[in-house]
């Protein structure tokens, strides 16, 4: 027997209004993504860094093989796409990291556990004499 639902004028609604919140939601967040990445812009051009060679060899240049200069275009939030790059960067060192500890720890309580099972048999031993 199969499952029979029926579309009833409240669940159009429902549907309508859902996606309706669902899209001004994504467009909400757009405008903040182009929010920061002006403010990035801004932060970026006045940070004074080295932005030329002074004539000495950079194997960073990008200006000889791309019509632009830049390495990578990243488009309309390319700043932002820095950004996040550069967090996911941070992120995967944590986890990393994170996970070294966690087997530094399980290959101390393993031997932990070795040398608890050792000192019993050393004990059983001694009691014997």
């Amino acid at each position: 027997m199969a499952n029979k639902k029926t579309i009833t004028e409240g669940a159009v609604k429902q549907m309508i209004s859902e996606t309706a919140k669902y899209m001004k939601s994504k467009d909400e967040i757009w405008q903040k993504a182009i929010s920061l990445e002006k403010e990035l812009i801004s932060l970026n051009e006045s940070h004074r860094g080295f932005a030329a060679s002074f004539g000495f060899a950079s194997p960073n240049d990008a200006s000889n093989s791309t019509k632009t200069g830049f390495a990578k275009d990243s488009g309309p939030i390319s700043n932002l796409s820095s950004l996040g790059a550069e967090i996911q960067a941070a992120v995967e060192a944590e986890v990393a990291a994170d996970a070294e500890a966690k087997s530094m720890n399980e290959d101390v309580m393993t031997q932990l556990k070795e040398l608890r099972a050792e000192l019993a048999d050393l004990k059983s031993k001694k009691k014997k004499k």
